[in-house]
Order: C-alpha cells, then structure tokens, then sequence
C-alpha cells in the first residue's frame, strides 16, 4: 500500500514541477519575481531560500504552485519586476510555458523509451509467434462451480487444455488516454500455477494472448502486448478471479504465420501481388484482404511463395465503430534507438496521442462518448499508474507521458482558472485595448472554479463506483461458510450487497477447512489487494 501510494505521488510531482517549473522559469526569463516555489498545500515541511525564490515542501502532496510578485491585479503596484506590470504579450508567455513544459516533459519521456529500440518500419518479420489460446467452450462461473475439478484437464505443455479468466477492461477510458490494444496490461488466471507454468515454457518472447471485455460479444480474441520483465510476477499478482466474468476453456492453437512456414529473418516482398514497402502497409493489406494471402517473401537471396489464412474476426472499438482485424501471428523487427531517429519518433508519437485526445474530447462534447466512462478524477489515475508501473518502466513511464501531455492539453482550455482561461482574458485584453475589470475577471474565475471542483467531485465519484465494481466476488453461502471459520466479518449492508472484510491473519489456516476451487476465489480476493470482497445477495 505504501509503495502504491508513493507511485502516484512519484507521479502527480513530476507532472506537477514540470508545470510549475515552467511557469517559474517563463517568469524568470521575463524579468517577474518568483516569490514562492512550491511542491503540495498546506503548511510548509521544508522551506529554503533559493536567490529571492523561497522553495517549500508543503504536508499536503496534491499538485503545488509558483507565486510570482503582483499577480493580483488589485495588489499590484505596477513596479518593474511585477507580473501585472508587464505587457499582455509577457504575461501570456508566462502562462503558456506552463503547458509548454508538460509537453516538453512528454517529448524527453518519449524521447527516451524510443531510444531503448522500437520496432522497425521495414517489411522484415523480427518474430513468429507460434502459439495462441483460442476458444474452446465457455461457461459462466456458476456453471463452472457445478463441475467437479477433474473435469477439467490442465497440462503444462499446452497440449490439452487450461482456462483462462476474461479481464475486465474499461476501454473507452484507456483509449481517452491514448493507449493502443498493443499496450495494456492485463493477465488473469483461474488457475495460476497452471498459468505460470505455461507462460514460462510457451510465452518466451514480449507477448501474451488473453481476452478482453469488448470481445466478449462475439466470443473472439483480442491480442494485448505484455512485458516479459516481472511476467511471472505479474502472473501470480494478478490471478484474481471475478465470479461475474466467463471462463472460458482454451486449447493450443498454432498462428497462421508459423504454420504457413513464414520465419524470422524473412523479408516481404510483396502480398497478393501488391509491393510491400513499409510494416504500415502490410499491416493495411492483410486487415483489408477478406482471402488467403500469396506472401512473397525474400529469405536468404531466394524469392518465395507462401500462402497464409490470417484468423480474422471483428469487433467494436470504444466509438462504436467497427474494425477488421486480421491476425497472422509476426512482429516486426526491433531495431536499436537511433539517438535523433528517437527524437523524430517522440514528435510522431506526440501528434499520434494529440490527435487521439482531440477525438475523445470531441466525442465527450458531442455526448458520444460518456463522461463516467471516459474521464477519470485523482483516484482512478492513481489506481491507473499503479498498475501500469507493476508492469515495468517503460510502460509506466509511457503512461506519465501521456498523462503529461493530456495535462498541457486540458490546460489549454479557455475554461477560467485554467492557463486557457488566462489566455482567453489576456487575447480579450489585446482585443479591447483594456483589461476586464477586477470584479468581471473574479467573478468569472469564482464560476470557473466552482465548476471545476464539481467537476472533479463527480469524477471522482465516479472513480470511487469504479473501483467497487472491480472489487471481486465471491457467493453469499460462501462468504457466510467464511465468516463461521472466521476469515470474513460482514461490515456494511447496502440492500444489494455486503461487504466482508478479509482477516489476512487466518486466511491462509483457514482456507485449508474448504474446498479448493472456493480457495482459489477467495486467493484470488485476496491477491488483488483489496481489504474488501463483494458479495451477492444470490443466495448461490
């Protein structure tokens, strides 16, 4: 719990100082005082004098502020090294650089993860993947629970079957933050050992296969990129299993690519005929092909054919909209980061989320994409960070990225309070040849904050209804059973539900008292660190 707690302030400071930080350096560069520099709110922990600059370490570590000399029009006495005693111009510079450190902050970060290898735009397969789950039979928990365990067979080679639980994922709030289906994190097991084990033996390269919550309408995966750094880790951690999910039971299946002979090293030449000049475009030609593909390929100075089926299959993305996905089971070749490459591929990658972030802030002003799902307040971010820094620090750097970026965008708004709003008065100011007078501009700044804290009042909420959907479930008979050999005590009762709270002192003694399939769920609870299981007033 501490470590997950000091993440999210890891996070929220850098955000935050790289802001602040340009605001002071802005204000610096322009000749205004900064009288304060602060990191958090409250009463100061730790206060210095840095030149005519007092830095302070505030209690409170939730975002933080610069104060610079005669910022308040009213207080202002117009001396040279005040903020209103500067042109409009000045004073804008002071506000943008602000935002513009957010997306410099974004740029560096990039910058960096590029510089550790990316994947290469030329046609050259870097890997074969050979084996996938795919679905065999499905059943919902409480068939699942009718089964005795025999019934299902689990083997560590793969050759028969294993299962496999489907991980709730909010992909409409992922994608808001510029995430790509090749980029969450989420690996769940019923049966974890079993998992582990297999993963260890089949899941050598960075990728493992697993199913998400928009698949489920018709009952097809989707594939999502996971790090191998941490995997078996991360396996063992995230091995929660939600009684309201499917189960779904999986069999080896062989990847079109590899079955069809294609291998590492193998340059494509052409498909169908069609010139293959960049991964882009092979991408583009197999997702649009509805055939078997002719791939020309070049391996070892030799030209051949190779005839591949990709598994295709489709399925709404967060906008509704419906996409064709074609897998053939290759990856592109990883290339070492090319110091100025990786800086031009940072720039690409910025306008790529910029213009991902635009689109979802359209959709929120349309109403085509909902508020509760799309924005997420300080707790759901947190929560968010915390789980992708489980994942490694390539994603959870790439994650502060993108928040850093969504955060110089969103401040851009011209929504008063925000560094937009400013810039919108100070552009009426240059328009009018006059500034607003004292009582207009607090007025508007009062209206403007006050939507803002109900804004984040109801996000938050919202985050808050979130997380206790994600809480697991295990059946009211069960959790009574549990309360009689003191593992759970009831705490609440809402009407629909009751929440017990787990005693970590007995769980592991007691769990031994009953059957294992119920230990697992409760292992499982217990193992997604959360205090609190939900329960079904069910009477399963």
């Amino acid at each position: 719990m501490l470590l997950n707690i000091l993440i999210f302030l890891f996070t929220l400071s850098l955000l935050v100082v790289s802001h602040e930080f340009g605001h002071f350096l802005g204000a610096r560069l322009s000749g205004v005082k900064v009288e304060k520099f602060a990191l958090g709110f409250g009463p100061p922990l730790v206060k210095f004098n840095l030149k005519e600059t007092t830095l302070l370490v505030c209690l409170i570590p939730l975002g933080g502020y610069v104060k610079l000399a005669g910022d308040q029009r009213g207080a202002s006495h117009y001396e040279d090294y005040e903020f209103f005693s500067k042109p409009v111009g000045v004073r804008a510079k002071i506000v943008f650089f602000g935002p513009l450190f957010n997306f410099i902050l974004t740029l560096l970060i990039f910058w960096g993860i590029f510089t550790t290898g990316f994947p290469s735009s030329q046609p050259i397969i870097g890997k074969i993947i050979k084996y996938a789950p795919i679905p065999k039979s499905e059943f919902t928990f409480k068939e699942l629970e009718k089964l005795k365990e025999n019934h299902l067979v689990y083997e560590e080679d793969r050759e028969k079957y294993f299962a496999w639980t489907i991980p709730k994922i909010n992909l409409e709030r992922l994608k808001s933050l510029g995430f790509t289906q090749y980029q969450i994190q989420a690996v769940v097991s019923a049966y974890g050992d079993s998992l582990r084990a297999v993963a260890k033996k089949n899941f050598s390269s960075e990728e493992v296969a697993t199913l998400v919550q928009k698949g489920l309408a018709s009952h097809k995966l989707i594939y999502w990129s996971y790090p191998r750094k941490n995997l078996e880790e991360k396996l063992s951690q995230l091995k929660g299993v939600d009684t309201s999910h499917l189960f779904k039971i999986l069999e080896k299946y062989s990847y079109p690519g590899y079955r069809a002979g294609l291998k590492e090293g193998d340059r494509i030449l052409e498909v169908n005929g069609k010139k293959v000049r960049s991964w882009q475009e092979l991408s583009q030609l197999i997702r649009e092909s509805n055939s078997l593909l002719t791939f020309k390929i070049l391996r070892e100075d030799k030209e051949l054919l190779v005839k591949v089926n990709p598994y295709r299959f489709t399925f709404k993305n967060p906008w509704g909209e419906e996409e064709q996905i074609a897998i053939v089971g290759i990856g592109s070749k990883v290339v070492e980061g090319n110091f100025v490459v990786s800086f031009f591929k940072a720039w690409g990658r910025m306008g790529e989320l910029c213009f991902i972030i635009g689109k979802s802030l359209l959709l929120l002003i349309l109403k085509k994409l909902p508020l509760k799902e799309a924005v997420a307040g300080p707790i759901g971010v947190g929560f968010l960070t915390v789980q992708v820094a489980k994942a490694g620090l390539v994603p959870f750097f790439n994650l502060v990225g993108v928040l850093s970026l969504s955060l110089g965008i969103i401040n851009l708004f011209p929504f008063p309070v925000l560094d937009g709003g400013h810039l919108f008065l100070m552009l009426l100011e240059k328009l009018k040849k006059k500034p607003l007078s004292e009582k207009c501009e607090e007025v508007v700044n009062r209206i403007g904050l006050s939507i803002l804290v109900a804004l984040m009042v109801i996000v938050s909420y919202n985050d808050i209804i979130r997380l206790r959907e994600r809480t697991p479930k295990i059946s009211y008979s069960l959790a009574k059973r549990l309360s009689r050999v003191g593992i759970v005590k009831e705490i609440e009762n809402d009407g629909d539900y009751i929440f017990w709270e787990v005693s970590e002192k007995e769980l592991k003694e007691k769990l031994k008292d009953i059957s294992s399939l119920d230990t697992q769920k409760v292992l499982s609870s217990w193992r997604n660190s959360l205090k609190v299981i939900r329960v079904r007033l069910d009477n399963e």
